[in-house]
């Protein structure tokens, strides 16, 4: 996966993702939705590192487990995930770096928002995670954490040229379109806010593929 950031406090979550998705090789694969929204659960499941796992995790949640809030659900989620990411090699051999999965939600026993982190070099042990702002990766030299939805977004711009400009062998692929997830007053947004100017050549070559 590619660009992830977001701000944790108490009163909301704002999360930002980027939507391509590509081949080994870095050619465009889809567009893709990197953020999953969680309704009945107040909480929203977002991932850095091998796509499958973040995208199996978050159908297990939809489909298997009885868990009423992110309290509940968070028992379940270190051998789950472990057993996932065992399937994942067995099917595709051995994984690309490492995976992280975040869960961004209304949390009662918080009283507001919270978070937890599951890394998979800590074998997803629950982590609780403080307020702040995250953002993978992290930019080259000095940055402020974003004050607005505008900063945010030129933060994101920013990484895409840091990343293009490193070798094919040592970046990641940032593109597409730019999507907030907006956690706040126990209700959920989620909205496009900025597209890249490649959008539509990213689009065709994804389509020839198809063809070939």
């Amino acid at each position: 996966m590619s660009l992830l950031m977001f701000a944790l406090d108490s009163s909301q979550v704002v999360i930002l993702t980027d939507t391509l998705a590509t081949k080994p090789s870095g050619d465009p694969y889809l567009f893709v939705s990197k953020c999953s929204v969680i309704p009945h659960l107040e909480m929203a499941i977002a991932f850095t590192g091998v796509a499958q796992i973040g995208h199996r995790w978050a159908h297990k949640v939809q489909t298997e487990f009885l868990a009423r809030d992110m309290e509940v659900l968070d028992e379940h989620v270190p051998p789950v995930l472990q057993a996932i990411t065992q399937q994942v090699t067995s099917e595709f051999g051995p994984l690309p770096g490492t995976s992280t999965i975040y869960h961004l939600g209304c949390s009662d026993s918080q009283a507001g928002y919270s978070g937890y982190v599951y890394r998979s070099e800590r074998d997803f042990e629950s982590e609780l995670m403080e307020a702040g702002f995250r953002v993978k990766p992290r930019p080259e030299g000095e940055a402020n954490a974003p004050g607005s939805l505008e900063d945010m977004i030129a933060l994101g711009v920013r990484l895409r040229m840091e990343q293009d400009a490193r070798p094919a062998t040592d970046r990641l692929y940032i593109g597409g379109e730019f999507v907030l997830t907006l956690l706040a007053n126990r209700s959920t947004q989620v909205t496009k806010v900025h597209r890249f100017d490649d959008f539509d050549s990213h689009w065709l070559v994804m389509n020839e593929g198809l063809n070939s």
